[in-house]
């Protein structure tokens, strides 16, 4: 499971950034290359895997993949922040509360 969250976790940042689609590609390269050092160790660590494993690990990868197509992409993903109050908030409150700042 720690590697699946790994494996998911690094992906998720570069496709965040890229949702969010009007950033610059210096505020987007960060993660990529985080992303892309990760993808080294994931992969070497899935080389070092028996059968087993390795199928474990794409099976939670598919219920969750499958679970996020069926249940939890359905309504607006990325639209909530935590702010600095560690509050959930929309993005459009929280972009409000900077611009006024």
């Amino acid at each position: 499971m720690w590697l699946l969250g790994r494996i998911f976790d690094g992906f998720g940042a570069p496709i965040f950034y890229w949702r969010i689609g009007n950033l610059k590609l210096g505020y987007v390269i960060i993660p990529v290359i985080a992303t892309l050092i990760n993808s080294w160790g994931d992969i070497q660590s899935i080389l070092s895997m028996d059968m087993v494993q390795i199928f474990s690990l794409a099976s939670f990868g598919v219920l969750t993949v499958v679970w996020y197509a069926l249940k939890a992409s359905k309504g607006n993903p990325g639209s909530l922040v935590v702010d600095e109050n560690n509050k959930v908030i929309t993005i459009d409150e929280y972009l409000k509360k900077v611009v006024s700042r």
